[in-house]
């Protein structure tokens, strides 16, 4: 992996670690304040966890979907590369 490979994921993973901290943190305060019914409190936090779950499961699948695009796209600009340099030979 590249220095630029790893500087990306590294920003990438500080940003999720920043917005995740933060979903946690700030929509469990505000779902406390706006429910006062215990059962139906802890109905609601079961439902924004999947929800957390499932968005940050579909960001990483178009994120790896994307990045693995890329990299099929480079490996494939190398071959026809290396075939044109054989054939020059």
């Amino acid at each position: 992996m590249s220095h630029k490979s790893s500087t990306v994921a590294l920003r990438a993973s500080l940003l999720y670690v920043l917005f995740a901290g933060l979903w946690i943190l700030f929509s469990d305060r505000l779902l406390d304040q706006a429910v006062e019914d215990k059962e139906r409190l802890m109905q609601l936090e079961l439902y924004k966890s999947l929800a957390f779950v499932a968005f940050t499961g579909l960001m990483l699948f178009l994120i790896m979907q994307q990045l693995l695009h890329r990299e099929q796209k480079k490996n494939r600009g190398a071959q026809k590369s290396g075939r044109a340099d054989a054939a020059a030979k």
